[in-house]
């Protein structure tokens, strides 16, 4: 993850990037954002947190938060970051306005937009 987007971060998901790393917590807003997973005391490998942030920061969690039901927060704002990233990165590349817009369900104006402020 770019340096930068932790900005984006809301309080409470700013502290859960301080304890298990920015990449992980980002990672959980991507994969369950706008739900809530439960942080088990003792977790285990099949669990689905482990399997979404790994063993080591699950046991991290756990002995911060164990027993506990977290909101993870869709963070619009650091998966626009990222989407704009991602779009300026392929543009770069050599993809075209057009496609771009196709690919993101954008406009080609919103493509523009994006390019403008990166650029």
């Amino acid at each position: 993850m770019s340096t930068g987007l932790e900005s984006f971060f809301s309080g409470s998901m700013r502290e859960l990037a301080d304890l298990i790393g920015r990449e992980l917590a980002a990672r959980l807003v991507e994969s369950v954002g706008g739900t809530r997973i439960f942080v088990p005391k003792k977790p285990r490998p099949h669990h689905r947190l482990a399997s979404l942030i790994g063993m080591d920061a699950t046991t991290q969690l756990s002995g911060y938060c164990g027993g506990e039901v977290l909101a993870i927060p869709k963070e619009a704002g650091m998966r626009r970051a990222i989407r704009n990233q991602q779009i300026c990165a392929r543009y770069d590349q050599g993809m075209g306005v057009r496609q771009l817009a196709r690919e993101y369900d954008l406009t080609e104006r919103q493509i523009y937009t994006i390019l403008s402020a990166a650029y």
